[in-house]
């Protein structure tokens, strides 16, 4: 390597399934005289890395990943060392990690002399040998670039990379399943997608141009030497994390209809944030970051940093917060789950100190049926204490150590269902892309606990490793639950830099729980999943129209916990019991909350009410041959639907015009009924018989001279009744002269040449009328 400053490094590899480790899968160098490596250049497939150094390991710059190479496969891997100092390493093609700001040099090392260079043996004379197999071992003089890795060894059916505007991260190629999976932005099409697959610059790939991935897709590349290779490619809508940035040891609560994660703050060395925060969603989906709760520096007078794996709980109105901090456990206690928290102990609620040092962490709190609560954590070994009432101290001898818990690391954490205790813990090392969650069952808080195996681990054709350290919680009123947990950051997370994701947890019928499928989707929002209660109003009329004593009724349909109700807009109340309702028209809403807490949109409807009824009056007209009977109503809200009358004892009737009575008695009863259905109280009008006629036993006479300007004067002749009033009606050639109704009539020039006479009407009360006319007078003359 003596003058080198850029460098490529490749070869296939099969390593044995049984490999030890550490070991080296090549080193190009020097060993110093005690078997220590003294400047090299290596890669080393546990985690796969290469490293490049001028002195031992002390001085080693490194590109790796977060992964392990696969064992028992063939697996092209290629160092890359630029000019510009970036060291790139892949896996069949595939760039895995990236280190810049690379100083040494390959032709640095030994000053250009290398006499330790192995292929399948470390530098280091300590380390394994390499056990499996090695082939097309290559060394260039220069850096590749991302397509001409992409042919080298077995590479050439391989996809390096994928294209595409719409991928929230890069694509994830699982060469050992040759699986990619396209993690697109939210709300993307995925029946409409174009990526651009990138292979070795030989290859082809087909099919090419815009596809519908809203179902697997499955691409062939074919090499330049005919050999050819199928990918499925899966495109999902990528929801996850749930949290921005690195959050990790996720403890998912539900304060009323309110969900909460409290999470270790992690991307910190050595996890040595020193803070906590919390987020809050109503359907676990979209999350609101609050402010920071908890701040060990001034908030903790006894630890300063290792703000690790908090849980919260609520009880008796206060909010406790237990966290790690010091690699111990303490308490906080709020009157809100946003805090702040105040340490109301001034030291440790569990002291490593109390345990030879050993490291105490991983709090959980589990409250049971009968309103105790229960302490739980945990690091190699497993413990669970009852607490006392004041949350914040414990019974020293009433504490258990939790044993056959298969695998058994850290994070406990406890839930119930059906009568039966459910304690789940995380397995391996949280650096460990094997980090996974095992689970027991027992009939009691404090076990003992039956293991039942594991039920979330990594999904590599995902990129999803190191799931672990998780939270379970059930939504209320159903049978739904979710696992919150961490994995590693994706892309290229690792130990220290995790992110925060949620995924559905599901029983079998037996009981046991089903191995969770961990997505990159998530889960979808809670939302209202009742019926629509049903609303009614009594005292319908019609046209929207609701008469006195109008309420409303709200019955709720299966799924509902609670409805509400607001009129005009005037505030939201629940609904107890029947609503009166007054005089107006009003707007109502009305929403339910499922048994989930989730609340349902508004519905609305538009009522309006008139709680008067209307008036009504009848009037009987004059005495004549026959009578009419005149019915009026009116309403000045709703208005008047309908009119009715009833003659005597006859049926009721609409009443239409005026209803015609004969001479007899009659008694006509009347009422009205407007369009909120309110009817007026019955009127009632009584209608006399009427006495015969009176005939006239001599005709009325007119007097006066038949001249213009002259006046006419009638008698009104002599009648077989007494206590008569007379009315006149003058008459040119018997047809009624307009406005002349007196008893004296003065002729007119129009009246010339025309015989008048006067009509005499007679009556009396509750009697029919007698009329008599007189003699026309002879022709009327001009002056």
């Amino acid at each position: 390597m003596s003058g080198l400053t850029e460098i490529t490094v490749s070869l296939d590899v099969n390593i044995a399934a049984d490999q030890a480790t550490p070991y080296f899968i090549w080193g190009l160098g020097n060993t110093d005289a005690g078997g220590a490596g003294n400047g090299y250049l290596f890669t080393t497939g546990n985690n796969y890395r290469s490293s490049i150094s001028v002195k031992n390991w002390t001085g080693e710059e490194t590109a790796g990943s977060s992964s392990a190479v696969p064992r028992g496969v063939w697996k092209t891997l290629t160092y890359t060392l630029d000019s510009a100092g970036t060291a790139r390493i892949y896996l069949d093609g595939v760039r895995v990690a990236e280190k810049t700001g690379v100083v040494n040099r390959p032709g640095d090392i030994g000053n250009g002399r290398t006499t330790a260079n192995y292929i399948g043996r470390s530098l280091y004379a300590a380390d394994k040998y390499l056990k499996g197999k090695v082939r097309d071992f290559s060394i260039y003089g220069r850096a590749f670039t991302d397509a001409e890795v992409a042919a080298l060894g077995s590479n050439a059916t391989g996809v390096t990379a994928v294209q595409l505007a719409s991928l929230k991260v890069p694509a994830l190629i699982d060469s050992a399943t040759s699986t990619i999976t396209l993690p697109v932005k939210p709300g993307t099409d995925l029946r409409n997608l174009d990526p651009a697959f990138v292979s070795a610059p030989t290859s082809t790939i087909t099919p090419a141009g815009p596809r519908d991935y809203s179902s697997p897709v499955t691409v062939t590349v074919t090499s330049q030497a005919g050999a050819t290779r199928a990918w499925t490619v899966r495109a999902v809508d990528m929801r996850s994390p749930v949290l921005p940035g690195f959050n990790a040891d996720p403890n998912i609560v539900r304060f009323g209809d309110t969900y909460y994660i409290y999470a270790t703050t992690d991307g910190y060395p050595g996890w040595s944030s020193s803070t906590f925060k919390v987020w809050s969603s109503k359907n676990l989906v979209d999350w609101t970051e609050h402010s920071t709760i908890l701040d060990l520096g001034p908030d903790i007078a006894w630890a300063d940093s290792n703000a690790w794996a908090p849980t919260a709980v609520e009880k008796n109105g206060k909010y406790y917060f237990y966290f790690c901090a010091a690699q111990s456990i303490g308490v906080a206690v709020s009157d809100s789950p946003l805090g702040p928290f105040v340490d109301p102990l001034g030291k440790p609620l569990v002291n490593k100190a109390d345990y030879n040092g050993a490291q105490q962490i991983d709090p959980a709190v589990f409250t049971d049926d009968d309103g105790t609560s229960y302490l739980y954590w945990g690091n190699g070994n497993a413990y669970a204490v009852p607490l006392n009432a004041d949350m914040i101290s414990y019974d020293v001898t009433k504490r258990v150590q939790l044993t056959n818990l298969t695998g058994f690391r850290e994070g406990l954490f406890m839930h119930k269902r059906n009568d039966s205790y459910y304690l789940s813990w995380s397995i391996d090392d949280t650096r460990s892309e094997n980090y996974r969650v095992g689970y027991g069952i027992g009939t009691s808080p404090l076990g003992p606990f039956t293991s039942k195996g594991e039920i979330l681990t990594k999904d590599t054709s995902q990129g999803i490793l190191g799931t672990g350290h998780h939270s379970i919680i059930q939504v209320p009123g159903t049978d739904d639950w979710y696992i919150t947990y961490h994995r590693f950051a994706i892309p290229g997370g690792d130990g220290t830099h995790r992110e925060t994701t949620i995924d559905r947890l599901y029983f079998n019928a037996d009981g046991t729980i089903r191995a969770v499928v961990p997505t990159l989707t998530s889960v979808t929002p809670l939302h209202y999943e009742g019926g629509q209660p049903q609303a009614a109003v009594s005292n319908p009329g019609t046209d929207g129209w609701y008469g006195a004593g109008a309420a409303l009724t709200l019955t709720a349909g299966p799924g509902v916990r609670l409805i509400e109700y607001q009129i005009d807009g005037q505030g939201w109340f629940p609904y107890r019991e029947p609503v009166t309702l007054t005089a107006d028209t009003h707007h109502i809403d009305y929403r339910a909350q499922g048994v989930n807490l989730w609340w349902s949109d508004p519905w609305s409807l538009t009522v309006k009410v008139d709680p008067v009824a209307p008036t009504v009056t009848a009037t009987l007209s004059a005495p004549s041959t026959s009578r009419t009977v005149t019915i009026t109503g009116s309403d000045a809200a709703s208005g008047v639907a309908r009119t009715e009358y009833q003659v005597d004892d006859g049926p009721w009737q609409t009443y239409q015009s005026p209803v015609v009575l004969d001479p007899a008695a009659h008694v006509v009863r009347y009422r009205a009924t407007d369009l909120a259905a309110n009817t007026s109280d019955v009127g009632v009008l009584q209608a006399p018989a009427l006495a015969p006629a009176p005939i006239a036993l001599q005709r009325p006479e007119v007097g006066g001279a038949p001249k213009v300007g002259k006046v006419l004067t009638a008698t009104p002749g002599e009648w077989d009744q007494c206590d008569l009033t007379f009315s006149y009606q003058w008459l040119r050639d018997g047809t009624p002269i307009a406005g002349t109704t007196g008893q004296r009539y003065t002729l007119q020039a129009a009246d010339v040449g025309h015989r008048l006479s006067v009509q005499v009407t007679a009556t009396r009360t509750n009697t029919i009328p007698g009329v008599a006319r007189s003699k026309e007078t002879l022709p009327i003359m001009a002056k």
